[in-house]
């Protein structure tokens, strides 16, 4: 029943993000690994999970980004980053952009896989 409910809420999102929901696979039982590429898919384009800037890599430009947003300094540009940057953000597809998304990147960025 959790695996169903996870997947649901990860479909919602998709929805509720402009892409088709078939991004994400049913069978999909956890979030994907910041760094994987994500294919595109009916509205959505593809994007490399984690990279907020959109210059095809996670670094920590990207971390800065997010840790400004997750803090409340700064809104997610979607004019300097394009227009699926909070899908891009939202590195475990929960449909929320918070601390454990920036936990999720400072753990990739320092190799902690």
């Amino acid at each position: 029943m959790k695996i169903k409910n996870l997947v649901s809420g990860i479909l919602a999102m998709a929805m509720v993000a402009g892409c088709n929901a078939s991004l994400v696979s049913a069978n999909a039982a956890k979030a994907p690994k910041i760094g994987d590429c994500i294919p595109a898919n009916g509205n959505c384009p593809s994007y490399i999970v984690g990279d907020i800037t959109n210059d095809g890599k996670v670094n920590v430009t990207d971390l800065s980004v997010l840790t400004a947003y997750v803090k409340q300094y700064r809104p997610l540009d979607k004019a300097k980053y394009g227009p699926f940057v909070e899908l891009r953000a939202d590195n475990n597809l929960d449909g929320k952009i918070n601390l454990t998304d920036l936990v999720r990147m400072i753990a990739y960025i320092k190799n902690i896989k």
